[in-house]
């Protein structure tokens, strides 16, 4: 999806106004949209420190993708950045 097609969904979504205060607000800020969002993992150095909690408790791999809305890849990843 091109960049304007990104910003016309966005656009849609908040409305004119609030995009232009966006823009004039935060000029150059990225935003990544993740595919879910549980506003208890919002800090992601928090879950991932809650994900290897779990690990070392005993929780396997498949349970801590679905409790996190992750793939298995992924938590193996955090798991590996001790």
């Amino acid at each position: 999806m091109s960049n304007v097609l990104k910003i016309e969904k966005l656009i849609s979504y908040i409305g004119e106004d609030d995009f232009q205060q966006l823009v004039e607000n935060e000029p150059g800020m990225h935003v990544y949209i993740p595919k879910r969002f549980d506003g208890r993992f919002h800090d992601i150095k928090q879950r991932n420190k809650l994900i290897r909690e779990d690990y070392y408790n005993g929780v396997d791999v498949p349970e801590l993708s679905v409790k996190y809305g992750l793939s298995e890849a992924w938590v193996y990843k955090i798991i590996a950045k001790r």
